[in-house]
């Protein structure tokens, strides 16, 4: 008889801590120290619950979505507060959710002494022959730069197994320090062994073993990274850096360690997805960056209040869309059965090594696992330079995976999370499950084949990963135009872009360009694991028009209305007519008219556009302002006779610039004369200019 257990529960979630969507960075608070925003209405709600922070929850993330991520602490009634968000504050600050408490997948171990597994291959270490590590191990022992990121309760950083294999003597998110367990060292179980299962010091043949470490892993010389989830922040102590959940520490792994996999042996303590999308976003925002990772599927009913066949791993979960690539493990036996009850007791006796496995408890199984791993009495890493056999759990399965994953990852560092689900979800890179048919289409592609894993690694091509944000980029530029490239986030990756004589910095994220001719820039991302993807764009590069050449007069007054012409021009191309002081009143084919309307004078330049869309503008006529004399000069260098009379008015115009003679009685009516500053009259003997209604004007 089970009894059913309601999910969530209060003492399921962080007390204090929920998260929130700040809708607009208007919205959020000012500094990192500051529970004050600049919106008085969200003021006048918070200020109501004793708020101790309020602030970004993934601040190392330039997602569009996960950066709106906030996380609020408070001494209060975190229900009211949430109940207040949601009637208050809509529009501003939306879907409180709070924070669900990790629940480990295992069951209690027995202790026994550990031995060389050749000796007894049914025993201790039988997971690494069950899925041909050394065969796997004779392709690859794996690369230090391929790095497993576990996020668990605690550990024992100070087993001789673990030691030497961490990057790091503290979580790397809090900077908390590992704590070196004297007592109650079963806190420290269960990461200890998750860590052990997937990257313990494995010692290479003919090498020298570190005293005490005596296990071997399937990860041989992957790093390890391991943040703890065990710190949340004690009673009056809101140090905002303790207690942050797996999500915030999974995505750190990625972003701030660049681990190439994450192993995740927990799942919320309560049933269902989280409907308000923070869960998809951040997992989603993991996969993205490249970082594979892999989830114990669960324990059965056994382990949790959910049906086998219904329970999913949340928050690690395939079944948010665009997360179907979190790899989801379940569990074997020795004989490659997943219902150990299927296998004879005499090869180990179920009942007295795990008491509580009693018929017909088995492992998690749903349409949704991708491969199976051994997850039955296996020998694990114990605190205090211990071993301990008879343990069973899928979170033993899921560390066993993340490490194949790191070897193949280390033949073929390029792999993206598609491809190594790929890989491991063909039944043609896996064993058969003896008792497969009892549980059609919910075991993924069989029992994990390490060697066969690698092998297909080895030859795998990888997805091509887009490095360049080709819709942020102007392809197509005018010749001595510049444009800005734009690589998508990644801060794992030391970037080079090709052609720099033509980049104001080749090495950034997103240089100036200024090529003079078309040209294929490539991107080259160096990862920490040997990866060196790239990816390409071509930016077009046209050629310029012909710029326009103007004549006209340069010499007006207010009122004046004169002609101007495109000497150059040409029919292929628009021309668009930039006058200041004046208005263009006609506009045909080369030539425009203008009406001058200012006493300061005016410019003219042309604007002109070919089929590329790419423009030049002429040299800027100056148009120079004119005054009005009220007589004619009157210098004796001006005029060479005095057969010359005088009447204003205003007609058309003529332009004197040098001598202008006169060799024969000559009346000028209705004229406007322009006088150039070296503008003379000769007025030849025998003749006369008489002048008549006349507009005159000398240039300033």
């Amino acid at each position: 008889m089970y009894v059913s257990i309601l999910c969530a529960q209060n003492n399921q979630f962080y007390p204090n801590r929920i998260w929130v969507k700040v809708l607009s960075e208007q919205n959020a608070p000012t500094g990192t120290q500051s529970i004050q925003t600049p919106n008085n209405v969200i003021n006048s709600v918070l200020n109501n619950y004793n708020i101790v922070y309020f602030q970004k929850a993934f601040p190392w993330s330039n997602d569009s979505v996960v950066s709106t991520f906030y996380e609020i602490y408070c001494n209060c009634n975190i229900d009211d507060l949430i109940a207040d968000i949601n009637q208050n504050l809509q529009g501003l600050i939306i879907h409180p959710k709070k924070l669900p408490l990790p629940e480990f997948m295992n069951y209690n171990p027995e202790d026994e002494l550990w031995q060389l597994t050749l000796l007894d291959p049914n025993q201790y270490l039988w997971h690494l022959l069950n899925i041909q590590a050394p065969q796997a191990w004779n392709i690859t022992i794996g690369n230090p730069n391929i790095k497993i990121a576990v996020v668990d309760n605690f550990i024992d950083a100070t087993h001789p197994d673990l030691q030497s294999k961490l990057l790091t003597n503290a979580d790397p998110l809090t900077g908390q320090a590992y704590t070196v367990p004297t007592s109650n060292l079963s806190v420290y179980d269960h990461g200890t062994a998750v860590s052990g299962f997937a990257a313990a010091q494995t010692t290479p043949a003919l090498g020298n073993q570190p005293t005490g470490a005596d296990y071997a892993s399937i990860g041989f010389n992957s790093s390890l990274i391991f943040y703890e989830l065990g710190h949340v922040p004690p009673p009056n102590i809101p140090n905002p850096i303790w207690g942050i959940t797996g999500l915030q520490k999974a995505h750190h792994a990625s972003y701030m360690m660049c681990a190439d996999i994450i192993s995740i042996s927990w799942k919320n303590n309560f049933c269902g997805p989280d409907l308000l999308g923070y869960e998809e976003a951040i997992v989603k925002d993991i996969l993205k960056n490249g970082t594979n990772i892999v989830v114990a599927a669960g324990n059965g009913e056994y382990s949790y209040s959910c049906p086998p066949q219904e329970e999913y791993p949340y928050p690690f979960s395939p079944t948010y869309p665009g997360c179907e690539d979190i790899i989801l493990v379940t569990g074997t036996d020795i004989m490659d059965n997943h219902n150990p009850h299927n296998t004879p007791q005499n090869i180990f006796n179920i009942n007295v090594a795990c008491g509580t496995l009693t018929p017909p408890i088995v492992w998690s199984h749903n349409e949704k696992i991708d491969i199976c791993a051994p997850s039955y009495h296996l020998m694990r890493l114990n605190p205090s330079n211990t071993f301990v056999t008879k343990c069973s759990g899928t979170s033993m399965s899921a560390p066993i995976v993340a490490g194949t994953a790191a070897l193949m990852k280390s033949v073929n560092p390029c792999l993206t999370p598609h491809d190594i689900d790929e890989i491991l979800s063909n039944p043609a890179n896996a064993d058969p499950i003896n008792d497969a048919n009892q549980y059609p289409g919910l075991l993924g592609a069989g029992r994990l084949n390490a060697f066969k894993a690698v092998q297909a690694a080895q030859n795998y091509i990888p997805s091509h990963v887009a490095l360049i944000d080709k819709n942020l980029i102007n392809r197509n530029v005018c010749k001595g135009q510049s444009t800005q490239l734009f690589a998508l986030s990644n801060l794992c990756a030391n970037l080079q872009w090709s052609n720099p004589q033509t980049l104001n910095n080749s090495t950034i994220a997103n240089p100036i360009a200024t090529p003079q001719q078309t040209t294929v820039y490539t991107l080259y991302a160096s990862y920490p694991n040997g990866c060196i993807r790239q990816d390409t764009i071509v930016i077009y590069v046209y050629p310029l028009p012909d710029k326009p050449i103007l004549s006209g007069i340069n010499n007006t007054c207010d009122g004046l209305t004169l002609n101007y012409t495109i000497t150059n021009y040409n029919t292929q191309q628009t021309y668009v007519w930039n006058v200041t002081g004046g208005t263009v009143i006609n506009q045909s084919g080369a030539n425009a008219t203008i009406q001058w309307n200012s006493s300061q004078g005016g410019t003219i330049s042309v604007t002109t556009t070919n089929v590329n869309n790419c423009q030049k503008i002429s040299e800027i006529l100056l148009v120079h302002p004119c005054c009005i004399p009220t007589n004619l000069p009157q210098t004796p260098d001006f005029w060479n006779n005095t057969s010359a009379s005088l009447v204003s008015a205003t007609a058309n115009y003529i332009v004197i610039n040098g001598i202008f003679t006169v060799n024969q009685n000559l009346t000028l009516v209705n004229k406007q004369i322009y006088l150039g500053p070296d503008a003379k009259i000769d007025v030849t003997s025998g003749n006369s200019l008489t002048l008549k209604k006349l507009y005159l004007t000398s240039r300033l």
